[in-house]
């Protein structure tokens, strides 16, 4: 399993939002460049990027910090605002080791196909959920599609990586949507990479995606808040 500290970035400052909503935002730091440094002196491998700030806008405004997280050595995620082919390419450029893209692959049906063929897996679908049905456009947006259609669908095309963020768990150390990531895995007909993003609160809820098995855990407010240290996280994702 993969553990993945998340660096939400708005205005250039790290925050976390509640349940993805922009009115109940936290400030945690006003200097990502440190943050992701400490990150990976506690021997993170990847840092997880969301632009929340492009997400809202419909195009990125911080991949001038992404080639100043490559140097540390760090593979990056990035997601957020990326509405374009273009806008994947300059996030690529900018450093990202591969992008999550959520509102695009619905943009008409066959730009899934398109995606795929031009960036392979260096593009992760990002599945939000919210009420059990995907949501899109920043979260402001709902599909009548369940989690594991779209998987399933995405998963017959070739890709093989998923990021799957509870949105009714997000930002508040609740713990993860256990039911979610076991109905998603069960009715996912081939198999699938998932990485969880929600709610993440404890070690315990670590040790229980893992066995539930998930690929990957996201962590957010819970290492800002002190509920769950890298170092430690990472040991038990490896052993357990």
């Amino acid at each position: 399993m993969e553990i993945f500290p998340a660096l939400d970035l708005f205005e250039h400052k790290v925050i976390r939002l509640y349940k993805g909503d922009f009115n109940k935002g936290t400030i945690y730091s006003h200097n990502p460049i440190k943050t992701a440094e400490n990150f990976a002196l506690q021997g993170a491998r990847w840092i997880h990027v969301v632009d929340l700030e492009g997400a809202k806008k419909g195009t990125p405004t911080h991949l001038d910090l992404l080639e100043e997280f490559a140097k540390m050595e760090l593979k990056i995620q990035f997601g957020g605002g990326l509405r374009t082919f273009k806008d994947i390419e300059n996030a690529l450029s900018a450093g990202a080791t591969r992008v999550m893209v959520g509102s695009l692959l619905f943009r008409d049906k066959s730009t899934p196909n398109v995606l795929f063929e031009k960036f392979n897996d260096r593009v992760v679908p990002a599945v939000d959920v919210k009420n059990g049905m995907v949501s899109t456009h920043g979260w402001e947006k709902t599909k009548n599609l369940h989690p594991h259609e779209i998987i399933n669908y995405l998963v017959s095309i070739g890709y093989r990586t998923f990021l799957v963020t509870s949105i009714d768990r997000d930002g508040t150390l609740r713990g993860p949507e256990v039911r979610l990531y076991r109905t998603i895995i069960s009715g996912t007909k081939s198999k699938a990479e998932v990485i969880a993003a929600g709610g993440i609160a404890n070690i315990s809820d670590i040790t229980k995606l893992k066995l539930e098995g998930l690929n990957g855990v996201v962590l957010g407010k819970s290492i800002y808040e002190g509920k769950i240290n890298i170092k430690e996280a990472l040991e038990v994702a490896k052993r357990c």
